[in-house]
């Protein structure tokens, strides 16, 4: 398991954000397609990534290593257009998450690394 680094938000889609971990991996989150694993994982590098960057319409996001190698990313479509719903659902999945509703056959994982029976 590697530390993470950087996240962002997407600007376009709530329900979406980046993360940066110092194996050299970028992590694709979308909480209203998967809440306990990132809906994309690339290994971007061989070194850490320290910072991450994504363009205001979302189609793509720029990776700086420890080193300073820079790495433009194109997201796909999927991941960078609002999908139906997506404010009112993610609303709803923040809302069930800040009220402590965790159970184990529906657990959200927050803090990135999940709870029990989010392995």
């Amino acid at each position: 398991m590697a530390y993470l680094s950087d996240g962002a938000w997407s600007p376009v889609r709530p329900a979406v954000f980046f993360t940066t971990k110092m194996d050299g991996t970028l992590d694709i989150w979308d909480f209203v397609f998967k809440q306990c694993d990132p809906a994309l994982s690339l290994k971007v590098c061989d070194e850490a990534l320290f910072c991450l960057r994504v363009q205001d319409n979302g189609g793509f996001v720029a990776c700086g290593s420890q080193l300073g190698t820079t790495t433009l990313l194109e997201v796909s479509q999927g991941l960078c257009n609002l999908q139906r719903n997506e404010k009112n659902t993610a609303s709803s999945v923040a809302l069930e998450a800040l009220r402590g509703a965790h159970d184990a056959a529906n657990p959200w994982c927050w803090d990135l690394g999940g709870p029990p029976g989010c392995a």
